[in-house]
């Protein structure tokens, strides 16, 4: 009698063991598969040359300069997965993540991009895009970085359940990683913040263009409140100048605060007269 006890006892104990190793292993891997270096964008067809040309100065870099990585997931059981918690994190030689830089979101170029769940069988794969900018981060020329992308899922209060034997992809893991030489200019350098007193000359939809921030809004400067703008006029680009009470012809006191991307103006209503 004893002995069965001690046999059940021990069925028991590994049947727990293993059921809590399978729960301690993570449903996903990820594997970083390449690194496309920045490229200049192509010409939009039907651009206004004229208005390119502002916009490039008014966001120097605007998204030339992104760096876009391909990641693979992959899973090892059958998973819901939501790709959109894919990200890029740089380290430096000693191994501590770089902060990202800015007040807005800088690390992912790819912030408003919604994958939502995914199921995988195991063994299935799933592959993503990311893409950031490397003035977001403080890089050395000649300096080595390494790369890697990471997941990690806080959870949704409105997500659904899962199907009866599906788990959802929550815990952190980090992908292989590949070690870069930055050869560009040394990065992270932070311009003031921008408030000016302009007077609205121009505001054209710009064309080809469909991101959620269509308009391109010029003014002539009449007068610099705080920061330094070499130009007598800004160029800058925004979702909805009806909503932010900007007419042609109207003066308005706005601020422009500085991104790795250039100068970005909040789109809260201006002071105009």
């Amino acid at each position: 009698m004893n002995q069965r006890i001690l046999l059940g006892v021990a069925i028991a104990c590994a049947m727990a063991w293993s059921a809590a190793t399978v729960a301690a292993e993570p449903s996903i891997s990820l594997e970083l598969r390449q690194i496309a270096p920045p490229r200049p964008a192509a010409p939009k067809a039907g651009a206004d040359p004229a208005l390119e040309s502002l916009m490039v100065k008014a966001i120097p870099d605007r998204m030339m300069n992104v760096v876009t990585v391909s990641v693979v997931v992959r899973a090892h059981r059958d998973v819901l997965v939501n790709k959109a918690h894919v990200h890029i994190e740089i380290r430096d030689p000693s191994g501590d993540r770089l902060p990202s830089r800015g007040k807005h979101p800088c690390p992912d170029i790819d912030v408003w991009r919604e994958e939502g769940d995914v199921r995988l069988r195991s063994g299935e794969t799933a592959a993503t895009q990311v893409r950031f900018h490397p003035g977001c981060y403080r890089l050395r020329p000649g300096a080595n970085y390494s790369v890697i992308a990471a997941f990690e899922d806080h959870g949704d209060p409105l997500r659904a359940s899962p199907p009866p034997g599906i788990m959802v992809a929550m815990k952190r893991v980090e992908s292989n990683r590949v070690v870069l030489t930055y050869r560009g200019e040394e990065t992270g350098r932070v311009q003031p913040d921008l408030e000016i007193v302009g007077t609205v000359t121009k505001i054209v939809l710009r064309k080809g263009d469909d991101s959620h921030e269509p308009w391109a809004v010029t003014v002539r400067v009449d007068r610099i409140i705080s920061g330094a703008l070499p130009e007598s006029t800004f160029t800058f680009a925004l979702h909805s100048p009806g909503r932010a009470g900007l007419k042609v012809g109207k003066s308005c006191r706005m601020k422009a605060a500085w991104t790795a991307k250039g100068y970005v103006v909040n789109e809260a209503p201006f002071r105009c007269l």
